[in-house]
């Protein structure tokens, strides 16, 4: 483990408040919920901080808009085809 565990712009790591600004403003009990359920990375605690991995959370961002994405070419066609 890093020695460095506190969390910056170039950090491996984000805070709950990187997390909550990232998120608009999530409150700590939705950024609980949604990293239990799956829709945020989990938690790591380091150095008795609760952290997330910065990759993991720009990797499931990329893939909450990829399914967007295809949802949205989806209903398109569906239009268009009608």
């Amino acid at each position: 483990m890093p020695a460095n565990t506190t969390a910056t712009a170039e950090s491996p790591y984000m805070t709950m408040s990187e997390i909550s600004a990232r998120y608009a403003g999530a409150s700590r009990s939705w950024i609980y919920s949604s990293s239990k359920s799956g829709d945020l990375p989990p938690m790591l605690k380091i150095g008795g901080k609760l952290l997330f991995s910065r990759a993991a959370v720009i990797a499931k961002d990329a893939e909450r808009e990829a399914i967007a994405e295809r949802r949205a070419a989806e209903r398109l066609a569906e239009q268009e085809a009608a």
